[in-house]
């Protein structure tokens, strides 16, 4: 995932289109000081989330939830 943040471009497309939705834990400090906007493509459509939405200061990790092309993020534990 580290690779996919530091690579050059402000977006990143996930192609997820095999599945209606999908749940994702991400570790919230990979995202300290990355400004993209990842886009998920899914069965049930698209939904985008910027990477600053998933940094929290509290550093807790996230779940990420795409589902009917909205997605939600909220922190564990």
């Amino acid at each position: 995932m580290d690779a996919i943040l530091q690579a050059p471009g402000d977006n990143i497309v996930i192609d997820l289109r095999d599945y209606a939705s999908v749940d994702f834990v991400a570790a919230a400090a990979l995202f300290r000081d990355v400004d993209k906007t990842i886009t998920f493509n899914t069965a049930g459509g698209s939904a985008t989330v910027k990477t600053k939405t998933l940094w929290n200061n509290s550093g807790k990790d996230r779940v990420i939830q795409v589902r009917g092309g909205k997605a939600s993020v909220d922190n564990i534990g």
